[in-house]
């Protein structure tokens, strides 16, 4: 391939994975790619997400350099409080952040086109061919308001969401949806719409858990509660609804209730499920579309932006080649498929072994009684916690960006001690309390 012309590169999805691709991309190629951005909703849009963010995802934001805006605009969270009936427990975790989706991708979008990203909303593209060879283009048909068209691209990131209707014409990415599946709720309360028992303490994830789901609260800085659960499909069509669903779990839990009608509800599809690759033909699988499990308490926005960023370094490498053969599409499909087995598949695993402790009251209860006795059970669990968040890229694995984001301070790089120091110390949440 030519490497007269930059890159062409095709990203469908503006999410959290999406746009994080498309900034570190355009931060570390610059001029030597052309990126189209693509994302099928209006904008900005609301986001069905937990909205926190644990450690290992404010590490991520800060390699992109918006780590002191995500500060500025979300709330920190340090801990994590299981509820089960008549029983509850609270584990310390590593700072992070709670924020909503909506505004974390829209900034990300924004320092995106900053760099001379393309972004174009209402506009969900489609693969329809990807040729083994890397010397034809891609096609990915896009539908518009004005119409459809074909962009012809030389490599395209699939960042979609759950599903990844994107790629569906490719069997090799065809994906397996584990059995008993649960999908996912989320929304955002006016303060004040939960009683007080169920209302979830400042700087404190909520964990409330069911038979049939779990539900999770954290407070914003406004005040405002969001929420996201995960479900039991049959289990909530008995209960006629998710938000009657999710005020039983509540009820049960904490014997608190739930404005129903302050409730605006979003779903997902089925949550866990997995994919035998993640890349192939040049197109490249990254965040939800690229398999997911229910996550503990912030792991699913760290998978995504954890995966943005080394995907992203992977492409970029190619783009900055002063010569392409036809073998940088083999190696840059080789090398992600290997990360993310090693580094996301692997964590995501390590979730699933959790799944019992948020499907079972009993089980939950025993673990509550024990933390509650036992110091050292206590400190087992809030290790199991940092474990979780442990960081993707340690002692600065990545390089610091090549390209400006925008910010004003350096303090943001990779680079130097103060982006460590601004890592460990995420400062004290100025939060509004109702």
């Amino acid at each position: 391939m030519s490497v007269e012309r930059p890159l062409r590169v095709v990203v469908i999805g503006a999410g959290i994975a999406g746009a994080a691709f498309s900034l570190r991309l355009a931060q570390r190629a610059g001029d030597r790619v052309d990126i189209v951005l693509l994302e099928r909703s209006t904008w900005p849009r609301a986001k069905v997400c937990g909205c926190c963010l644990n450690h290992a995802a404010v590490e991520c934001l800060d390699e992109l350099g918006v780590g002191e805006a995500c500060r500025d605009l979300g709330a920190r969270v340090d801990a994590v409080r299981l509820l089960a009936p008549r029983r509850s427990a609270a584990i310390q975790k590593r700072p992070g952040l709670a924020l909503l989706r909506a505004d974390m991708d829209a900034m990300l979008v924004e320092r995106a086109r900053a760099l001379g990203v393309r972004f174009e909303p209402q506009s969900p593209g489609v693969v329809t061919h990807a040729p083994a060879d890397p010397r034809a283009p891609i096609e990915v048909r896009v539908r518009t308001p004005g119409g459809d068209r074909t962009i012809e691209a030389d490599l395209v990131v699939a960042s979609d969401g759950l599903g990844a209707a994107s790629v569906a014409s490719m069997p090799e990415f065809a994906e397996t949806i584990q059995r008993g599946a649960r999908f996912g709720v989320g929304g955002v309360l006016p303060a004040g719409t939960l009683s007080d028992t169920a209302r979830p303490a400042p700087g404190t994830i909520h964990m409330h858990v069911g038979r049939h789901g779990y539900v999770g609260l954290v407070r914003l800085r406004d005040g405002s509660v969001n929420l996201a659960a995960a479900l039991d499909p049959a289990w909530t069509r008995r209960h006629a609804g998710p938000v009657n669903a999710i005020a039983e779990i509540l009820r049960s839990t904490s014997g608190g209730d739930i404005d129903l009608n302050a409730f605006t509800i979003r779903g997902t599809p089925l949550l866990t499920r997995s994919r035998p690759l993640v890349a192939s033909r040049r197109v490249l699988l990254v965040g939800d579309s690229a398999g997911y499990v229910e996550p503990f308490t912030g792991e699913g926005m760290a998978w995504g932006l954890a995966g943005a960023l080394r995907s992203a370094e992977l492409v970029s490498a190619a783009a900055l080649m002063s010569h392409r053969d036809e073998s940088w599409a083999d190696a840059t499909c080789t090398a992600w498929n290997h990360w993310h087995r090693e580094h996301i598949t692997s964590r995501q695993r390590a979730c699933g072994r959790l799944k019992p402790l948020l499907r079972s009251p009993a089980i939950t209860r025993v673990c509550i009684d024990a933390m509650n006795t036992l110091p050292p059970v206590r400190s087992i669990a809030s290790g199991i916690a940092q474990r979780l968040e442990r960081p993707y890229f340690p002692g600065s694995a990545l390089m610091a960006p090549a390209v400006s984001t925008g910010e004003s301070s350096p303090r943001d790089s990779v680079a130097g001690a103060s982006a460590k120091r601004t890592r460990n110390s995420l400062p004290v949440n100025r939060q509004v309390t109702t």
